[in-house]
């Protein structure tokens, strides 16, 4: 027997035999309440009214919240996938290191996930225009000004798209992991940027 089987066999199976025998002895002695068959229209309606209000505000404000989370919930999981895109980077270097080789192969598919990176940033940027329009254009900054930085540190500081790069040093090897970990505590805080909406 599972433990929620047990919780309910000792609580609730009691509680429920309570309730029944409350409900028996309310009608029991029902004939003692009198009832007020004129009620106005006005109280009738207010009743309602105040009914009404009491049960949709707390569903209203559930879906509010509850859609507010889920589109969070997916720009972060857009702002991890920008984050894989530029591991990716991270990885081919890291790679080319490895092998003490480093082809023009690689600066192809370096400039191509750069390029995929601008395009993940372009759709978050659409859709935080839709759902946070006032805070979206400091968040949408930020992951543009740490993927330049780290595509400008690849591209044109470290000389690696010169023809005669062809090896990864272990100078070269740190730079790029510092650098590379720069934008992903960027891309990070903005994560926790967007949870706090």
């Amino acid at each position: 027997m599972n433990t929620g089987n047990k919780i309910f066999l000792w609580i609730g199976f009691p509680a429920t035999f309570l309730i029944g025998i409350l409900a028996g002895k309310t009608i029991e002695y029902s004939h003692y309440i009198k009832w007020d068959n004129h009620i106005g229209l006005v109280s009738g309606l207010s009743l309602i009214v105040t009914t009404a209000i009491g049960v949709m505000i707390p569903f209203v404000i559930k879906k509010l919240i509850d859609d507010n989370r889920g589109i969070k919930f997916f720009v972060v999981e857009e702002v991890k996938d920008l984050i894989k895109i530029v591991s990716s980077i991270k990885d081919i270097i890291s790679n080319a290191h490895q092998k003490s080789k480093f082809e023009a192969l690689d600066k192809d598919k370096i400039i191509f996930l750069f390029h995929l990176a601008e395009l993940k940033i372009g759709s978050i940027a659409d859709q935080l225009e839709i759902s946070f329009k006032k805070q979206s254009p400091k968040i949408i900054q930020k992951l543009k000004d740490a993927l330049s930085e780290y595509k400008r540190y690849l591209t044109d500081n470290s000389g690696m798209m010169i023809s005669t790069f062809n090896q990864v040093d272990d100078h070269f090897y740190q730079e790029n992991s510092n650098e590379y970990s720069k934008v992903e505590t960027s891309f990070k805080t903005t994560i926790h940027l967007i949870h706090k909406f």
